[in-house]
């Protein structure tokens, strides 16, 4: 089972003693719970967050976890069950709406997956979840939103991000205004700077891809491939470029 992180920033102890004391007991059991399906108890993990929501609904986190989970098992309709509670319980939670997000995500449902990132990013007040941003204006530039991608970045830049995700996307963005040259020279600044940048190396890919240079858009997702970027190992074996890796 993938590594589950541990989310409960932002849940406030209730000021009723007795309230207050049940949210203690089922946060405790939420974090008991992935303790042990990190260790590969799922079914035990399961238990854990159902009592865990039984003694305090609001616990949204919980139900992300379980969504998790079932997802992970296939099991569809109960995974969105999990993250529409998830929601339900907690409407002004930008991780809820991410969370549901990257289930529709996953399913290819983009229109429905743009919306659910599109309400996080607006919820979203702590500069370190960066991933929720990239991962509505990834959608976006995906569904030829480009003024919505661009605005996003716009917004993005303000935080001042490190990661090389800010300069891919937005190598991405002027690639899909039509600018080639820009966008490969976008590309392969994040190269330049770091021979081994995946989203620098599939960047290129891209580009070459779209002016047709076969030969080197092939070698460019092959060496993304072989820096476990997947989106780029799926693109050189078929060809079939998309940035959602599909």
């Amino acid at each position: 089972m993938t590594r589950i992180t541990l989310l409960v920033a932002g849940l406030l102890l209730l000021a009723t003693p007795a309230l207050a004391g049940k949210q203690e007991d089922a946060i405790k059991l939420y974090k008991d719970g992935v303790k042990i399906a990190n260790e590969g108890q799922v079914s035990q993990a399961m238990a854990k967050w159902e009592e865990s929501v039984k003694l305090f609904p609001g616990l949204y986190v919980a139900y992300i976890k379980m969504g998790m989970a079932y997802e992970m098992d296939d099991a569809i309709p109960r995974a969105q069950a999990c993250y529409d509670l998830a929601v339900a319980r907690a409407k002004d939670s930008a991780d809820a709406w991410n969370a549901r997000g990257e289930f529709f995500l996953k399913l290819k449902m983009f229109p429905w997956a743009i919306e659910e990132f599109r309400q996080a990013v607006k919820l979203n007040k702590d500069k370190k979840k960066t991933d929720i941003h990239y991962n509505f204006i990834k959608v976006a530039l995906q569904l030829e939103e480009l003024e919505s991608a661009a605005k996003a970045l716009e917004a993005l830049a303000k935080w001042a991000p490190k990661e090389e995700d800010f300069p891919f996307y937005q190598g991405y963005l002027t690639l899909k205004q039509g600018q080639d040259a820009e966008a490969e020279k976008a590309f392969g600044a994040l190269v330049a700077r770091n021979k081994d940048s995946a989203l620098g190396h599939f960047g290129l890919g891209l580009v070459y891809d779209k002016v047709n240079e076969v030969e080197k858009a092939r070698a460019e997702f092959k060496t993304a491939c072989e820096l476990k970027h997947k989106p780029a190992c799926k693109a050189f074996k078929a060809r079939r470029v998309h940035l959602l890796g599909d």
